[in-house]
């Protein structure tokens, strides 16, 4: 029964499909055991989006292993959310800043680049907004961490939420200064160079490529994010 549901599920029109979804919704609350395998079948399928994320915010938990998959290349058929999915995702980003602090506390240098990965795609593909208290939580990660790939995933996050992240202006020029010292990643020094040559075509090619994700930043941002880059002191 389910799979004809699965079969017939693409060719319907929205108001057929929100019936189909509270359907599925229904039998996995009747059962959670089958939360997993309906939600697999709706990602082979490109099927109700909405419905996966509900299902694996409420019964399957696993976030960040599950939007890391999701976020490789471009999923435009995940990117078809409504309104509805903002609580989810907000529940979800949460969760990811929680899974930050403790992969930060026990060293996990593997889990915390996931986390940072999944938290780059719900700001780059879904539009996810970061405020101030977890941009500066981003930013004093930023300022502490040791690992390269850390360093340049959250320097990726931070281009993407430009037009946030310059609000911190003080505290962003500060770390990146520290960045460019320390020389932990080369990363730093190339924006510095890509900012002073208007390359701003080799700073987005240069996040994607550390992402993996074909995100797009927005350019108005990132003038404002050359202004800072060009008023750092490197001396």
């Amino acid at each position: 029964m389910i799979q004809l549901v699965f079969q017939s599920a693409g060719r319907l029109i929205s108001r057929h499909k929100l019936h189909i979804s509270e359907m599925l919704y229904t039998v996995i609350e009747e059962d959670p055991q089958y939360a997993t395998w309906i939600r697999y079948q709706l990602l082979e399928r490109e099927l109700l989006p909405e419905l996966i994320v509900r299902i694996t915010v409420t019964f399957c938990n696993d976030e960040i292993v599950f939007l890391n998959g999701v976020f490789c290349g471009f999923p435009s058929w995940f990117m078809v959310q409504s309104a509805n999915s903002i609580s989810h995702f907000m529940k979800v980003k949460g969760r990811i800043f929680n899974e930050i602090q403790r992969s930060t506390t026990e060293d996990d240098t593997v889990q915390l680049a996931m986390a940072i990965r999944a938290l780059a795609g719900l700001v780059g593909y879904l539009g996810i907004k970061l405020n101030d208290i977890e941009i500066g939580k981003c930013l004093e990660l930023l300022r502490t961490s040791k690992t390269e790939r850390i360093v340049k995933l959250l320097l990726s996050l931070m281009l993407l939420s430009s037009e946030h992240a310059i609000r911190s202006q003080r505290t962003l020029a500060s770390v990146l200064s520290r960045l460019l010292q320390t020389g932990v990643s080369e990363m730093p020094m190339l924006l510095m160079v890509y900012f002073q040559t208007d390359q701003f075509g080799q700073i987005e090619t240069m996040a994607r490529s550390i992402l993996d994700m074909n995100v797009t930043i927005p350019k108005l941002a990132l003038f404002e994010m050359q202004k800072l880059f060009r008023s750092i002191d490197t001396n």
